[in-house]
């Protein structure tokens, strides 16, 4: 299973296929709005786990990216949306904040959730 695939072919419409994994192109910059994601594995072992990579857990922190707030909140509302439909595996969202970069003068909002693999339900 493909965690960066998945999350790359879920969210790849909102935002005219700039959608980027780790980092955002710095020269030039990315024409906003963007998504950017982090994948990792879970630090913590699972009882379903077989260390194979099938049944662990996947982390991934989101970060969107505007002009404005409006625009971030609405991509940032589409993203969870989207990502919530995903059902296998399932992905359960966790917390995250928003904030605005003075230096590209744009709104971000940055969450984390993750993709359960080992439990049908993700719970």
């Amino acid at each position: 299973m493909n965690i960066s695939a998945i999350v790359f072919q879920t969210l790849r419409s909102l935002c005219d296929n700039r959608v980027y994994q780790n980092d955002f192109p710095q020269q030039p910059l990315p024409e906003w709005p963007a998504i950017r994601y982090r994948i990792r594995n879970s630090p913590f072992p699972t009882i379903c786990g077989t260390d194979e990579g099938q049944a662990d857990e996947y982390t991934v922190a989101l970060e969107v990216v505007a002009k404005s707030e409006a625009a971030a909140k609405a991509l940032h509302d589409q993203a969870l949306a989207a990502l919530a439909a995903v059902t296998t595996p399932p992905y359960v969202r966790g917390d995250g904040f928003s904030f605005k970069d003075h230096v590209t003068k744009t709104a971000r909002y940055v969450v984390e959730g993750a993709f359960h693999p080992s439990t049908p339900a993700g719970q």
